[in-house]
């Protein structure tokens, strides 16, 4: 500290004693929220013992003032022991993911958690991959030379999928011991593993659904042709150019970056529905390892692209030996039908036929304890 800063003098004086003395935070709270009040509550949260870092770091939080320009001058090292300290200040423990902050050279990150810092709150684990926009961009941090960086990376990674942190640290460790650490031969892993948190998730689905399947839109008299990968053209759209697989604009992007799970067009499902027909009561056998329904009528997976009930061959659903289904051209899909879990507990999804209809199928959960 300068001689004339008497705050930088305090601050050098109070770090300087053992333990912190915890007044020191709150003096430098009651400060005007100047850069240099927060940078030296920052060095708080960073340098003291314990209970003065805590005390700091919840001055901080509930204060919303601005850290961006002062987390922006730490070093990578302190970036990462700032936001370890503030989740222990808050929550006792830190999680792994505040290890991305100490990778160097990530401003939007910096910024997307110095923004929910001055919104006064700590981000959860799941979070954090809001601040890198892609998981592509979490496997390069999971290969990281860095340990913090890398499990950090892997710990976000599982936390979107929702996935919790023993997970995380182990899967940290398969992939800190693989052969190829790169961001491309760690991909299938992380393919494998999510697929794997997924089924898992779905146990707490067990149970006994009505299946019904409803049937949207009018057939076209033009036959819609189908797109790369199965998924029919609808009427109007310009075709790909030879070679390219893109949806036409009006498709909605997949998160995940493949086009043909994204589902139908948001437009087709507000179409009326021309007919429902009750396949009736199904049983949902979901162990943590696999997903079937107790009559097999219809073949189950659980893809590795997000949560969902998927059924690879949509023309399986004519084993329920319905008249009206057995009409429906479903033989000529070659698209899954994923079913998505829906705030009331039921899962949802839908398919469109080359004749430009949508088949959606809606599974429903009922009571246990059905009379008989």
């Amino acid at each position: 500290a300068q001689d004339g800063d008497p705050l930088g003098l305090i601050l050098e004086a109070a770090l300087g004693r053992q333990p912190t003395p915890p007044q020191v935070a709150l003096f430098l709270a009651r400060q005007p929220p100047n850069p240099a009040s927060t940078q030296a509550l920052m060095r708080v949260v960073i340098e003291a013992d314990s209970r003065a870092s805590a005390l700091a770091g919840r001055l901080i939080l509930g204060s919303g003032r601005s850290i961006q320009r002062e987390l922006q001058s730490l070093s990578a090292p302190q970036r990462g022991q700032f936001a370890a300290r503030l989740y222990e200040a808050v929550r006792g423990q830190a999680p792994l993911v505040a290890g991305l902050l100490a990778d160097p050279g990530r401003s939007t990150a910096i910024n997307w958690f110095a923004q929910q810092i001055q919104a006064r709150r700590l981000p959860e684990p799941s979070e954090w991959v809001q601040a890198f926009n892609s998981e592509q961009r979490l496997l390069e941090l999971a290969a990281s030379p860095d340990p913090a960086v890398a499990a950090g990376a892997v710990a976000a990674l599982v936390a979107s999928a929702g996935g919790d942190n023993l997970t995380a640290q182990e899967l940290a460790q398969r992939f800190a011991q693989a052969t190829d650490r790169s961001a491309r031969g760690l991909e299938p892993a992380w393919r494998a593993a999510k697929q794997e948190i997924y089924i898992r998730r779905l146990s707490a689905a067990a149970g006994s659904y009505r299946l019904t399947l409803l049937v949207r839109g009018q057939a076209s008299n033009q036959p819609m042709r189908p797109m790369p990968g199965g998924r029919p053209m609808p009427p109007g759209a310009v075709p790909p150019p030879p070679g390219m697989p893109p949806m036409p604009p009006d498709f909605p992007a997949d998160p995940y970056g493949d086009p043909f799970l994204a589902g139908p067009r948001p437009e087709a499902l507000q179409q009326p529905v021309q007919m429902q027909i009750t396949l009736g009561v199904v049983e949902l056998i979901a162990d943590g390892q696999s997903v079937r329904l107790g009559s097999q009528t219809v073949t189950l997976t659980v893809p590795q692209e997000r949560l969902a009930i998927r059924i690879a061959q949509p023309h399986e659903l004519k084993n329920f030996q319905n008249e009206q289904i057995a009409q429906l051209p479903l033989d000529r899909l070659n698209q899954p039908l994923d079913l998505l879990p829906q705030p009331d507990g039921s899962w949802r999804g839908g398919v469109e036929m080359l004749d430009g209809r949508v088949v959606e199928l809606w599974m429903e959960p009922i009571e246990a304890e059905l009379t008989e």
